[in-house]
């Protein structure tokens, strides 16, 4: 037997497990690599491009790089033993789980210092280059590292899951892109929900190109959002520990080998009924219609009639309704500012424009930089006034990212960077210079420093209590609206999508003879398949619909409107499962079928909205159309 200094699984692994970098040199395949990238960064800044640009640029790419490109052969660590049904045969190495998932994560580890490696040299180069400090330098390579480590549990943790190396592969993209790309915006729907002008960094802790946003450009985040670089380590470990533990409770107890027939779990479905008593008791004639339960059965198998279904209607019913009250009084607050006068315009110039040594009154390390010079006018005057200079040590003018993000956002400069001028010539053509002395940016004139993203920039003022309270009615108003379409679109697209496979599915899957070996007649077969489809759906919606009671206690709708619009709802759901039905019957793939019922679906919602009020004369919602 193995000891746990041999690890059979890490030999094994690795010799599953396809290299990072292929070819019949991988040593000089990595150089070339990081050589390339070395040129591509490094290059544009020798010819002036300004260094926070470009490594911005390299410590994105090496954390985009260790985050999609580690833990992709991971999502097939344990699915590749499942279906080659060699997991017993591991479990006889008597191995711990733990054990098992490091010989599984071991390559993933090779893979990310590969990376690293080659990628990590340039980036901190150009941050010692350039204008970043050694912590945000160094900072940038540990975020990746931490990425890389994370994306390597994550790859495990979805190979637990699913059962096939196919729907884990699948699984863990999508999780890839929710886990990078997404994360923003559900933090976007927490600060809707809790009315926030900024959301707090809910799911964006484990983000890391947020954290390395942050990490980067600190003036750009406000409140919480601030301590992200401190909180995606931490938020990284104890997520990537629970998914671990989680992966490594699921080996010791709950994953097998793939079985054959004898070995596959007979579904409730089948065993009990289709559902509830009273279920059965409404729909007796259902019971034993084959195609009513097999089709169900398909549904609750794929994860249709569980909680995130109940979900996705209570978020069609109150998000767009919070979203709406979000923008309004964020909208209202910021109309409500009360804006400081109109500063004065703010140019930038060549380094070799900027004030000269003497006019800099013998300050040392302001020469070299940005130079960017504005026009304050004195009280009264248009021809007198203060011209105040400042220097951004470090930078170029030549695609510098924070001149842009200023320009653009309004992002305020690192005032650790900058370093200011104050001259005061006896008018704005005068050549004579009266006074030039550097100064702090707190003893600039406020209009200057604003101009340079410094100092406050608004002062915002509370709403008054009748105005806010009337601008919450008439966003609710708004999202009720929202809501009724969002329900009325999904519905339409749901049920249609559904029945567009009736008739197209079995005949791909040749089970047509299967089904007329039951004997039941079309009718009853074609009823089964619909109520199967649509059951689980329509159950859900019922019991999400309570939630707009929300718009009756708010005065915005009546009982009986929330009951009429629960029918209207059931009437549209009919009309798209009979429309998805249609389509199924006369075309000759679901490919096909799908897609000629979502272009009726869509049609609908784009040309009854215009031909209705040329027919009625009336718009919707009861607006008269003049």
């Amino acid at each position: 037997m193995s000891s746990r200094h041999e690890n059979p699984v890490i030999q094994v692994t690795f010799r599953r497990s396809a290299s990072l970098l292929k070819g019949p040199n991988p040593v000089a395949t990595a150089i070339l690599i990081g050589v390339a990238f070395a040129i591509a960064i490094l290059g544009p800044m020798s010819l002036g491009i300004c260094g926070c640009t470009m490594f911005t640029l390299a410590a994105v790419a090496l954390i985009l790089a260790t985050s999609l490109g580690v833990g992709n052969s991971a999502l097939g660590a344990l699915t590749l033993e499942r279906e080659k049904k060699t997991l017993d045969a591991l479990r006889l190495t008597q191995l711990s789980a733990h054990e098992v998932l490091f010989g599984k994560l071991l390559p993933e580890l090779g893979n990310l210092a590969v990376i690293v490696l080659m990628l990590a040299p340039t980036v901190v180069a150009a941050g010692l280059w350039g204008p970043e400090t050694l912590t945000v330098t160094f900072g940038a390579v540990a975020i990746a590292i931490l990425a890389g480590l994370f994306a390597s549990v994550l790859g495990l943790f979805m190979s637990s899951v699913f059962e096939t190396t196919s729907q884990a592969v699948v699984a863990g993209w999508i999780a890839k892109g929710v886990w990078l790309i997404l994360t923003p915006a559900l933090d976007m729907v927490v600060g809707a929900l809790l009315v926030q002008n900024v959301s707090p960094p809910v799911f964006t802790s484990i983000n890391p190109l947020a954290a390395f946003g942050v990490l980067d450009v600190p003036e750009a985040a406000v409140g919480t959002r601030l301590l992200l670089p401190l909180l995606f380590p931490l938020a990284t470990l104890v997520v990537g520990g629970l998914l671990w533990m989680i992966t490594a409770r699921r080996y010791a107890s709950g994953m097998v080998s793939g079985g054959g027939m004898r070995d596959r779990v007979v579904h409730s479905v089948y065993r009990r009924g289709f559902g509830p008593d009273v279920l059965q008791r409404w729909f007796p004639g259902f019971r034993n219609n084959p195609a009513f339960v097999r089709e169900l059965a398909s549904q609750v198998r794929a994860g249709a009639g569980r909680w995130p279904g109940y979900l996705v209607f209570v978020v069609l019913f109150l998000a767009p309704s919070f979203y709406s009250r979000s923008w309004t009084l964020n909208d209202l607050a910021l109309a409500n500012a009360a804006h400081s006068g109109p500063a004065a315009s703010l140019c930038v110039e060549d380094s070799g424009s900027g004030p000269s040594a003497s006019e800099q009154g013998g300050v040392a390390g302001t020469g070299s930089g940005v130079h960017l010079a504005t026009w304050v006018p004195a009280s009264g005057s248009e021809t007198h006034g203060t011209r105040v200079d400042a220097v951004l040590k470090g930078h170029t003018s030549t695609g510098c990212l924070r001149l842009f993000l200023l320009q653009s956002l309004g992002v305020p400069l690192p005032a650790d960077q900058l370093c200011f001028i104050v001259r005061k010539p006896s008018s704005i053509d005068a050549r004579q210079i009266e006074n030039v002395h550097v100064e702090t940016a707190d003893q600039v004139d406020p209009r200057a420093a604003a101009r340079f993203g410094l100092g406050p920039q608004a002062d915002v003022r509370p709403l008054e209590k009748g105005r806010r309270e009337a601008a919450e009615r008439a966003s609710l108003r708004v999202g009720m609206v929202g809501a009724i379409v969002l329900l009325l679109l999904y519905v339409s697209i749901r049920y249609s999508a559904f029945l567009a496979t009736a008739v197209t599915g079995e005949r791909a899957r040749r089970t047509w003879e299967d089904l007329a070996l039951t004997g039941i007649p079309v009718r009853e077969a074609m009823k089964g398949k619909v109520l199967g489809a649509v059951l689980l759906p329509v159950l859900q919606m019922t019991l999400a619909f309570p939630v707009l009671t929300v718009f009756v206690a708010m005065g915005n709708l009546t009982f009986g409107e929330v009951c009429a619009l629960y029918v209207y709802a059931l009437a549209v759901s009919l009309a798209a499962t009979t429309l998805g039905l249609w389509a199924s019957a006369r075309t000759a793939t679901s490919h096909d079928a799908n897609l000629r019922a979502l272009s009726m679906v869509l049609a609908g919602f784009l040309v009854l909205p215009v031909l209705l009020p040329l027919v009625s004369g009336y718009a919707f919602f009861g607006v008269q159309v003049n």
